[in-house]
């Protein structure tokens, strides 16, 4: 169809010989922002914390434990002890993990000190008002008792009473 005499066309309205835009780039990980690639692009500070991976695997190992007071609560406070315990290391929580936790909450051990066991039920107490669930109990870990061996920690909880 022939062009009409009233209507004019510019340049841009002709067909074009390379298609506009051109093609996608092709995407790789590290050209994602946010995305953490090496241990230097790691955030750090007071709101960063130190995360840790497959943190849901603390779930899985108090699954499998035998508590004798198994409750919801407890289980919160467990598993974040557990996360800031692993996640302080730079790996997935463990069965380590779960059995320092219980000596933080005074479990496993019939001569834990009672200021231990007020402590882990202020701790569950607190969990319906803790966003996340545990926080609590995690802010008021001393953080180089966090990192020590299961019967370490049962010895220096003694020591403290």
């Amino acid at each position: 169809m022939a062009q009409q005499p009233n209507i004019e066309h510019d340049l841009s309205d002709r067909p074009r010989a390379v298609p506009s835009p051109g093609t996608a780039r092709r995407w790789s990980p590290s050209s994602r922002p946010g995305v953490i690639t090496t241990p230097a692009e790691m955030p750090s500070g007071d709101g960063f914390g130190t995360p840790g991976p497959d943190a849901g695997f603390a779930k899985t190992l108090i699954g499998r434990a035998d508590l004798a007071d198994s409750s919801p609560e407890l289980e919160a406070v467990l598993s974040a002890i557990m996360v800031a315990r692993a996640s302080s290391f730079g790996r997935a929580p463990t069965h380590g993990d779960l059995d320092a936790a219980m000596a933080m909450c005074g479990l496993g051990s019939e001569d834990a000190p009672e200021w231990v066991h007020v402590r882990r039920k202020h701790w569950m107490h607190a969990i319906a008002h803790d966003k996340p669930k545990g926080r609590t109990a995690v802010s008021e870990l001393d953080r180089d008792l966090l990192r020590e061996r299961p019967d370490q920690i049962r010895a220096m909880l003694k020591q403290r009473a």
